[in-house]
């Protein structure tokens, strides 16, 4: 793409962040009040809400547009929700109280503590709210050996609610529920990844590689944060239980055949049968030893296509968190991890394959979107609903890969 028009949508998408800051109306039955300004994936229509792991995304696209207030307001709205719920739903909507999403918040804090946005006194106040955090996966979703799954803590009611909602999306029988396995799609839910044939239909029977990569990382830094705040012993507790972490991991989820991490069913007693994206989380959190990372990266041709990197491998699926659909996170984590141990190369030609079908798709519809064919850009993706243009992530992935590849305009 020309320079010119390079600058042209990383000016609209600095330009538009306002249009996605919303605030708290106390008269609003639907949604928890906030206290705060925060930002919302959509400027109109779908996803009005303060979501989980998106805002990570999107506040790093915020930092990177200088909008360093509004990214720190989205960190301490998530801040709030564990105050008050004790910990962070999938989002203010008071239907998604029941789960979570991917626990990104102790990255946005490890990233504003880095710019030191209120230095020493502000991460002592936030560290007992970010253990409070840690503790809701370690007391509510622990099933196996210590390591966690995604779960949900929705009654019958809102079980029934939730299939009628996923028939309408992927085809439940309507006459006939099936609260179990609604049950493990609202696990899904709180994956994130809703919906993906990644977990077989039994999302809450597998130890997923992502969420248990990310409370490593979550081990890591708090260990981090417990020695620059000098609090006494906690730093090797919290070292303590990532090391225990590491070593579960590789004796479960290491896939030594394919040269990954992966998902890992404890019902069954098998690996999941399906390469995913998800197994280039530990590389962006540094679980993975070298020799590690060496194998995931040449495990990478199986999910990478000519616009970048896919949910899953190739194949005939139904749901939208699997091939051909590329989903931004999924790309930044792709690159930032590969970076992490020296993959640079790789890293940036995945960056740039990034970069390329948001600005193709922009010069062609005028819009950023939701999730991109990368298999094919010429063709749609695999949808569950009408896909909406969207900020959030993809702004703020789009932003992120501009910098690490040296693009971004001033």
């Amino acid at each position: 793409m020309k320079e010119r028009s390079l600058n042209q949508i990383a000016s609209s998408i600095r330009k538009d962040w306002t249009d996605t800051v919303r605030y708290s109306n106390p008269a609003d039955e639907e949604r928890i009040p906030l206290s705060r300004p925060f930002t919302v994936p959509c400027k109109e229509g779908h996803f009005q809400e303060l979501y989980y792991w998106d805002t990570y995304f999107t506040s790093v696209g915020l930092l990177h547009s200088g909008e360093t207030a509004i990214a720190k307001n989205n960190l301490l709205n998530l801040l709030e929700e564990v105050a008050l719920l004790g910990f962070v739903p999938n989002s203010n909507r008071k239907d998604m109280l029941n789960r979570s999403q991917p626990p990104f918040l102790i990255y946005l804090a490890d990233i504003m503590v880095k710019n030191d946005e209120g230095g020493t006194v502000f991460l002592q106040e936030i560290y007992p709210l970010l253990e409070r955090e840690y503790d809701f996966w370690i007391n509510e979703r622990t099933t196996f050996e210590g390591l966690q799954s995604y779960g949900h803590k929705a009654d019958v009611s809102s079980l029934c609610t939730f299939s009628a909602e996923v028939a309408r999306r992927i085809g439940f029988d309507l006459h006939s529920p099936d609260l179990k396995g609604a049950g493990h799609l609202l696990a899904e839910a709180e994956s994130g990844w809703d919906f993906t044939p990644r977990f077989e239909g039994v999302c809450s029977d597998f130890l997923p590689v992502d969420l248990n990569s990310l409370l490593y990382g979550f081990e890591t830094i708090m260990a981090d944060f417990a020695l620059r705040l000098g609090r006494e012993g906690d730093p090797e507790i919290w070292a303590g239980r990532r090391s225990r972490r590491r070593e579960k991991m590789a004796g479960y989820l290491w896939d030594g055949e394919r040269g990954v991490f992966t998902d890992y069913n404890f019902r069954t007693g098998k690996k999941a049968g399906l390469m995913t994206a998800a197994s280039l989380f530990p590389l962006w959190t540094g679980i993975a030893s070298e020799q590690e990372a060496g194998e995931t990266v040449k495990a990478l041709k199986v999910l990478e296509f000519s616009c970048g990197i896919a949910a899953t491998e190739s194949g005939t699926f139904r749901n939208q968190w699997a091939y051909p659909n590329g989903w931004p996170p999924l790309q930044y984590i792709a690159y930032r991890g590969l970076d992490r141990y020296g993959y640079r190369d790789d890293a940036e030609r995945l960056a740039v394959k990034y970069i390329n079908i948001v600005e193709s798709l922009y010069e062609r519809t005028g819009h950023l979107w939701e999730k991109y064919n990368v298999a094919d850009p010429l063709y749609d993706v695999l949808d569950e609903y009408k896909m909406p243009p969207m900020m959030g992530w993809t702004a703020g992935v789009y932003l992120d890969a501009l910098q690490f590849t040296g693009r971004l305009p001033v």
